[in-house]
């Protein structure tokens, strides 16, 4: 669910030939020296995970509706919130499911196989699974947002002959409040197995690796 803002800011990057197709990328630019330090200074990292901590305490909990929480640039996870419009969502939609469709076509000229998996962020579950971090992205604390978009990227795939794997609802009933961490919203090692399990279990459906022994 963020690879969208992914394929947002490295798009700038992505360089065309004659008849649209992408020839290369060209590479990050490089950041300036305060940048670095921003970036390396551990201490500004414990200073800023400290604030954004203060501030999801302050927050108590409340959904925010401001511009920043609808802009992908501002918040990683602007398309997993239920109150989009049309016009703030489908172009970030239409440029990556763009992209898969080139590497299905890539896969496909090339012989390999494709299976699109899909998983939830905690605020996409249950109301206690990443409990304190979603208030960062102006998340209510107390609201499961929608599965749509994994439904979405389900029917995409299946639309286009592809397998899929859509974890939202195997992790919305299999959720304990266990599954992401607080604050830092990725999976915990529970979930990390039960995301690997379930890709085994297709995979071995699909015929395309075999059983455990």
């Amino acid at each position: 669910m963020s690879d969208f803002q992914d394929d947002l800011w490295f798009e700038d990057l992505a360089v065309y030939g004659p008849h649209g197709r992408l020839e290369r990328v060209r590479p990050t630019p490089r950041p300036g020296r305060l940048q670095s330090l921003y970036k390396d200074l551990l201490l500004v990292r414990m200073f800023r995970s400290a604030l954004d901590r203060l501030y999801s305490h302050w927050r108590s909990g409340a959904e925010l509706d401001l511009p920043q929480t609808h802009d992908l640039l501002r918040n990683r996870f602007a398309l997993t919130r239920d109150d989009l419009t049309a016009a703030e969502s489908e172009p970030h939609w239409e440029r990556t499911l763009g992209w898969m469709g080139r590497i299905a076509e890539l896969t496909a000229e090339r012989g390999a196989r494709l299976l699109v998996m899909t998983y939830p962020y905690g605020h996409q579950v249950a109301v206690d699974e990443w409990e304190t971090g979603r208030q960062h992205y102006g998340f209510a604390g107390d609201k499961v947002y929608p599965a749509t978009p994994g439904e979405r990227v389900e029917r995409w795939a299946r639309d286009r002959g592809l397998p899929a794997l859509n974890l939202f609802p195997i992790f919305r009933e299999r959720s304990d409040g266990t599954f992401y961490f607080p604050f830092d919203g990725h999976f915990t090692p529970k979930a990390q197995r039960l995301a690997g399990e379930e890709l085994f279990r297709r995979l071995v459906a699909l015929g395309w690796v075999g059983p455990a022994g």
